[in-house]
């Protein structure tokens, strides 16, 4: 079943070059090794290892401005531009970013990809949020990672992959793979990705019903594509009081923001990618 698994993950990340390991940070901590410069993340909308592991690797950490978590492209040109000048010959600087940011914000990938290029910095997908949509593109990076854990879109509880197009990279990668392997349930993510479409859909339905009912608020992504959490704006202590308990009344979880992992502004995220589908 593993190589049924590598498989559907060839064919949606676009690289050829995959591994299942055990825990998402594990592949966060692997990206970050294939880089001896600078780390650039975004100020909102990715995951809080991405800072924590810089910090623990004694990396230069560079925050790129966002609004609403959507990635400022000039501000990333100005930051790419800022590392590269700290950089020590033969160090390359990494932009590590989440596609679908706060799992709902879609990025420019293409574009983040072309400036990064242009200034030879490593690309880094986190797919969490976008895996087995158009956001999770191979070709607009050079490393994918996605974790299968509790709430994400493929939720199998357990394992992540990391996958990259280039196979010297891979190679780099494969004698770290080993020490986080992924011994778990490969029937289970075999399933998990099968049904991801289903998933997928699912999601969207629930977060445009909430959308709806909650169309009296200013909603921050209600033109998302792929709102796999709906980011509702709250002026005052009532209008966050009764977004509460809409929540409350339809058995939905959600949590307060500022969050550096969706947004820095007054608002709920209701977190529609922790219901079953």
């Amino acid at each position: 079943m593993k190589d049924a698994v590598l498989k559907e993950l060839r064919h949606l990340t676009k690289h050829e070059n995959v591994a299942v390991i055990n825990r998402g940070n594990a592949a966060i901590l692997l990206t970050m090794l294939q880089s001896t410069g600078p780390i650039l993340i975004p100020q909102e909308g990715g995951w809080m290892t991405y800072e924590k592991f810089a910090v623990a690797l004694n990396r230069e950490l560079i925050k790129v401005d966002t609004k609403q978590a959507k990635i400022d492209l000039e501000d990333l040109k100005r930051k790419i531009t800022a590392a590269k000048k700290n950089c020590k010959e033969n160090e390359q600087v990494l932009f590590i970013y989440h596609s679908n940011a706060a799992y709902t914000i879609a990025q420019d990938t293409k574009e983040i990809y072309n400036i990064c290029h242009s200034s030879d910095v490593l690309v880094a997908m986190d797919a969490c949020g976008s895996i087995g949509t158009e956001l999770a593109n191979g070709h607009h990076c050079d490393i994918m990672f996605s974790s299968f854990g509790k709430w994400k879109l493929i939720d199998a509880n357990e394992g992540a992959f990391i996958s990259t197009q280039n196979k010297d990279l891979f190679q780099k990668v494969k004698p770290l793979v080993a020490a986080v392997s992924f011994d778990g349930n490969f029937s289970l993510i075999h399933q998990k990705i099968k049904d991801l479409p289903n998933r997928i859909e699912f999601l969207r339905n629930k977060s445009q019903e909430i959308i709806q009912d909650l169309s009296k608020f200013q909603i921050l992504n209600k033109s998302q594509k792929f709102p796999f959490v709906v980011l509702v704006k709250f002026k005052n202590e009532i209008e966050r009081l009764n977004i509460a308990a809409y929540c409350t009344k339809n058995e939905l979880e959600y949590t307060v923001c500022p969050r550096e992992i969706r947004i820095m502004e007054d608002a709920i995220s209701i977190e529609v990618k922790r219901l079953e589908s």
